[in-house]
């Protein structure tokens, strides 16, 4: 059965990339020393991180030569300092994507998102947690209430689709998967040998899944969507905030630690970058 989330995450992103203009990110502009939200650990190997504070495609690291598609808002309660918020179709907004060679799946390679819901769930809420699109994408979403799987509340699943020659994986992985609005979180998701995909949420492991079939090519995966447009398909809003990229695969351990940091971090209200 294909899902009807898995056209989401495809239709957005695949629609943008043919029809609107690639605009270059400006080169890096913050050292990783800079960024306090960066932990040292695992700093100097973060091809690109965007908190949002240097204004619209203008991410604070970017060694990774990331073009940033879309038109997605920035607002001014992110995780720390700004943030960027899920697009409305409705009024011509186009999701925020980033498309760069750095996230080929056939290296080794963490990608990481903060989130936030902006509203108060139903039943019936769906929305993307984080999405790496290509020829298929590989992605973890919350699917509310109806027809597709027989749902009767919101579903945490996690997907492998549409790669050529590599076997479908729609997982459920948390039943009755209820967030409150205004709380922040944490998705991320590594991939090793080619194949291994494991999800993190809030810092803990979620689930590992494999490539089956053959093993991820270079080009199998050529954008980072955080989020999906809100008021399609009965997505939700929320404000994404620190999408990186690193260009190794973070242990448990380290991700565990990245975000009992940052969380620390927050509540002491540190600024994003010092200068």
């Amino acid at each position: 059965m294909t899902s009807k989330s898995s056209i989401l995450v495809r239709r957005s992103s695949f629609i943008l990339l043919l029809l609107m203009t690639i605009s270059p990110a400006v080169a890096q502009q913050v050292s990783p020393d800079a960024c306090l939200y960066l932990p040292p650990w695992f700093a100097s190997r973060v091809v690109f991180y965007d908190g949002f504070d240097l204004g619209d495609r203008n991410p604070e690291i970017n060694r990774a030569g990331a073009q940033i598609l879309g038109d997605a808002p920035i607002v001014s309660h992110g995780f720390a300092g700004k943030g960027c918020r899920s697009t409305n179709p409705a009024v011509n907004e186009h999701p925020l994507n980033i498309r760069t060679a750095a996230l080929s799946a056939a290296r080794p390679l963490t990608v990481m998102r903060n989130w936030r819901l902006d509203a108060p769930m139903t039943a019936t809420t769906s929305f993307q947690l984080i999405a790496l699109l290509g020829k298929g994408h590989i992605s973890c979403f919350v699917h509310g209430a109806g027809e597709w799987c027989a749902l009767t509340r919101p579903t945490m699943f996690v997907q492998i689709d549409s790669f050529p020659r590599i076997a479908n994986v729609n997982q459920a992985v948390r039943d009755n998967s209820y967030f409150q609005p205004g709380q922040w979180h944490n998705i991320t998701l590594t991939i090793a040998n080619a194949s291994d995909v494991r999800f993190y949420l809030d810092g803990q492991p979620l689930v590992s899944v494999s490539a089956q079939g053959r093993h991820f090519d270079a080009d199998d995966i050529q954008s980072f969507q955080p989020c999906g447009d809100t008021g399609r398909d009965a997505e939700i809003a929320t404000t994404s905030d620190d999408l990186i990229i690193v260009d190794r695969v973070l242990s448990p351990a380290e991700i565990a630690q990245y975000w009992q940091s940052a969380m620390a971090l927050k509540q002491m209200n540190y600024p994003p970058i010092t200068h």
